[in-house]
């Protein structure tokens, strides 16, 4: 075992220094871009350029111009213009404010569930999304903090986090903070009744009633109000391919038979950008959805793929905050579902739940979330 230990230790230290040499390149790359590419851009604020960010021009444009809050609207850029006002419209305040709402929950995070803080920031800043995000005001960066601290309040069961977590989803998008409202209000009725007697009925029950449930929103609400809540054809990042593929599709959510198009537009949302891979150019797209979006569409497909590979070693338990972590990933890409409008970025804060998954699934530490590490003859654990 010393030797084996000794052998381990050189590897150990060139891994930790490739990671941090990653780390030192990465933030001056980003402040070379900052000030080369960001600052420009972000003065000449062009709402018809090439999109190098998500909605940053966007929000400069318009948060100015909200000076009441007796309008219910405002609070749909509620992250985005408070920041601004905040940090007296300040980029490079913002800049410095979205670097620390990803590194201090993403440390929080691996604490939490006991694994590598490098690592997990490492696979967190290789998603083009998260290094875009670092610049201007959006929300891309408020829904990646709130999914985290989400995890983290599920581990702890601190209200503190809780609280935090709701904060963020205010600042994020209304979507993300209904979703978990209602998932709070859903788990509670999950764990207060006879689902949880058995691992494997109690998934497929709870799947369930989350798809019988979104089916009745889908019903209810209709396809444009779905459009009003969660997206725009107009913003749509694909509205050529793939929104198209899920507008084709709408009847059948309307009629009730929402699972038939949920499991397309959940493929669409994560991969679809996939495609554009030399089919558009910068000039129409920007950089923002042919790197940013796009790169993130192929690191959503490679993860998903070695998870589904690495699924016999995926286990939760009922009553665990693993089995509740899935069924919030499952929730949300239901209701997310709903609208008929691609949109990967609204799907982006998710990516923190698939690392998660990946990392808890390597090495046999017993207190890892997503690890099977018991016994195989025991029941209180169900495979996915």
């Amino acid at each position: 075992m010393v030797q084996n230990a000794s052998l381990d230790s050189p590897i150990l230290f060139r891994f930790n220094l490739l990671r941090g040499i990653f780390f030192l390149f990465y933030a001056f790359f980003a402040v070379a871009f900052y000030f080369w590419f960001i600052t420009p851009y972000l003065q000449i604020g062009d709402l018809f350029a090439p999109r190098l960010l998500a909605d940053s021009i966007t929000y400069q444009e318009i948060c100015p111009k909200v000076v009441s809050l007796d309008e219910w609207y405002w609070l749909r850029d509620a992250g985005p213009c408070i920041s601004l006002h905040i940090l007296n419209q300040s980029t490079g305040l913002v800049t410095l404010v979205n670097a620390l709402l990803i590194v201090i929950p993403a440390y929080l995070m691996a604490k939490n569930y006991k694994i590598n803080p490098g690592k997990v920031l490492f696979l967190l800043l290789i998603n083009p999304i998260t290094f875009f995000s670092l610049f201007g005001p959006n929300k891309e960066v408020f829904g990646i903090a709130c999914i985290m601290f989400f995890l983290i309040s599920l581990k702890k069961r601190s209200a503190s986090a809780l609280v935090v977590t709701l904060t963020l989803a205010l600042f994020a998008r209304l979507p993300i903070l209904a979703i978990i409202v209602v998932y709070l209000v859903l788990i509670k009725l999950i764990n207060t009744t006879k689902f949880n007697t058995r691992p494997r009925r109690a998934l497929f029950r709870s799947s369930l009633l989350l798809m019988g449930l979104t089916s009745i929103i889908a019903i209810i609400a209709g396809g444009q109000v779905q459009l009003d809540m969660l997206g725009d054809v107009l913003g749509a990042e694909d509205n050529s391919k793939s929104t198209i593929v899920s507008l084709s599709m709408q009847h059948y959510a309307d009629n009730g038979l929402f699972f038939l198009t949920y499991v397309v537009r959940v493929a669409l949302n994560f991969f679809g950008a996939i495609p554009n891979l030399g089919a558009t150019s910068f000039e129409t797209h920007g950089a923002y959805y042919m790197i940013g979006v796009t790169g993130s569409s192929v690191l959503f497909l490679v993860f998903s793929s070695y998870l589904f590979y690495r699924r016999k070693r995926l286990f939760m338990r009922s009553n665990s905050e693993s089995f509740h972590i899935f069924l919030f990933f499952v929730f949300t890409t239901m209701m997310l579902s709903l609208s008929p409008v691609i949109q990967h970025r609204y799907f982006y804060p998710l990516y923190a739940i698939i690392i998660l998954a990946m990392l808890s699934c390597r090495g046999n530490n017993p207190a890892r979330t997503f690890c099977k590490y018991l016994p195989a003859n025991n029941n209180n654990f169900v495979s996915v």
